[in-house]
């Protein structure tokens, strides 16, 4: 029976290191088809979907109705400050438009043009080139005007109707020249 027991081949015991793979092979299915998972749900389907429209905050600002009529100023200048006190002192060339809230607004503005050029020349001069560089300056001014446009057009109503504004004030052009 020893010599049976010898000439047999010893069965092979579950080895612990198989076991170890199998698990180590199973973790790094697991891991992987979470990443996959994650990666799909949060970068790729976003990406995919169709764009729906982006909707724009509130700020308080109007539409602009569809009655709105511009009005176009002539091209005026006004005297840039000069950095330089011995130097000559630029040139302001700007051209400005109103958006009107409709025809009867522009009839205004257009029979007291005057009101609205002195207005714009008085908010465009006196400032320095970095000043009129500047997108916030210019910005501010285009928002003064219309504050102080709609202010007028208040004063030159003997009943101020609220339906005669300017929505916008626009500049068609605004360039500094060197003399």
């Amino acid at each position: 029976m020893a010599e049976e027991e010898a000439g047999a081949e010893p069965t092979p015991k579950p080895s612990g290191n198989m076991l170890k793979f199998a698990v180590a092979g199973a973790l790094i299915i697991l891991v992987s088809a979470t990443g996959g998972f994650l990666t799909y749900t949060f970068v790729l389907a976003p990406a995919l979907e169709d764009e729906q429209p982006v909707k724009t905050e509130n700020r308080g600002e109007e539409p602009i109705p569809a009655s709105a009529v511009p009005f176009d100023f002539d091209e005026a200048q006004a005297t840039v400050l000069p950095s330089d006190p011995d130097a000559a002192a630029p040139l302001l060339l700007y051209r400005v438009s109103m958006v009107c809230a409709d025809d009867k607004t522009r009839m205004v503005i257009e029979q007291n043009q005057q009101w609205f050029v002195a207005m714009l020349a008085d908010l465009h001069s006196d400032k320095t080139r970095e000043e009129i560089n500047s997108p916030g300056m210019r910005d501010s001014i285009r928002k003064q005007a219309m504050k102080e446009a709609n202010s007028l057009l208040r004063r030159l109503q003997k009943d101020p109707d609220p339906e005669i504004r300017v929505i916008e004030v626009l500049y068609l052009k605004c360039t500094i020249i060197d003399l």
